[in-house]
C-alpha cells in the first residue's frame, strides 16, 4: 500500500476489537458520568463490573474498554477477530500519517442514492471524537465503534458494492485490499454477534 518511492510508514496503528452488542455512544455517555456501580448501565454488566472494576478507579476510556471488550463469563478475553493475526498488520497500518479508516473515508465514495457506507465508516473512525471516552491512561485511544446491527449493515453495504473508489486514489489497489480485510473482520464479528471497536495504538 505504498506509493512509489515512499517507504515511510505511519506511527498510527489501529485494531478492530469485538465488543458487547450495545449502542456505543449511549454506553460511552454512561461511562463518562463516572459511575460507581453498574445498576444504571444501558445493558446488564454486573459480572463484568465485578471482574474488572470493583475497587478500581478507571477513567472513562478504560472503563468503556474493560466493560465492552468481548470476554467469557469469568472475565477472560475471547480471541481477537483475526485469531491468527494474519490481517492485523495489513489492515492496521498505512503509509504516511493516516490510518486505514482515514484512507477509506477519503477514497470510498457513496453512490448518489446511498450514503450509508460513508456514514458507517465515519462512525467507526470518529464516533468518540471529542468524547470523554476517547482518551485514557496507559495510552488508551478509542476512535469509534459499531453495534452488532451496524456491523451487519456495513458488511452488506460493502459487499453489495453501493460505492465507488475515488479516481485519484494515491495507493493503487489499497481501497480494494482494505475493504476485503474490513469485511473479513465484520464477518467474524457477525458470527459472534458482537459489535466492533476501533482502537488506536501509537
Amino acid at each position: 500500500m505504498q506509493a512509489e518511492g515512499d517507504d515511510s510508514m505511519s506511527a498510527v496503528f489501529v485494531t478492530l476489537d469485538p465488543i458487547l452488542n450495545v449502542n456505543p455512544l449511549e454506553f460511552a455517555d454512561w461511562c463518562a458520568t463516572k459511575p460507581t456501580e453498574p445498576s444504571k448501565a444501558p445493558t446488564p454488566i454486573d459480572a463484568r463490573w465485578s471482574h474488572h472494576v470493583s475497587g478500581s478507579s478507571l477513567d472513562a476510556a478504560n472503563l468503556l474498554f474493560v466493560l465492552l471488550i468481548d470476554q467469557d463469563e469469568d472475565g477472560r478475553l475471547r480471541p481477537p477477530l483475526d485469531e491468527k493475526r494474519v490481517s492485523r498488520e495489513a489492515f492496521g497500518r498505512m503509509p504516511n500519517n493516516e490510518s486505514s479508516l482515514d484512507y477509506m473515508i477519503q477514497n470510498v465514495l457513496p453512490t448518489e442514492d446511498n450514503s450509508r457506507v460513508t456514514d458507517l465508516l465515519f462512525a467507526l473512525n470518529h464516533r468518540f471524537d471529542n468524547h470523554a471516552c476517547s482518551t485514557g491512561t496507559g495510552g488508551m485511544l478509542l476512535r469509534g465503534a459499531l453495534s452488532a446491527e451496524e456491523v451487519v449493515e456495513l458488511r452488506i453495504t460493502l459487499q453489495e458494492g453501493s460505492w465507488r473508489i475515488h479516481k485519484d486514489e494515491i495507493y493503487d489497489g489499497a481501497v480494494s485490499d482494505l475493504v476485503r480485510l474490513l469485511i473479513f473482520h465484520l464477518r467474524a464479528a457477525e458470527r459472534r454477534g458482537t459489535g466492533i471497536l476501533l482502537r488506536e495504538h501509537r
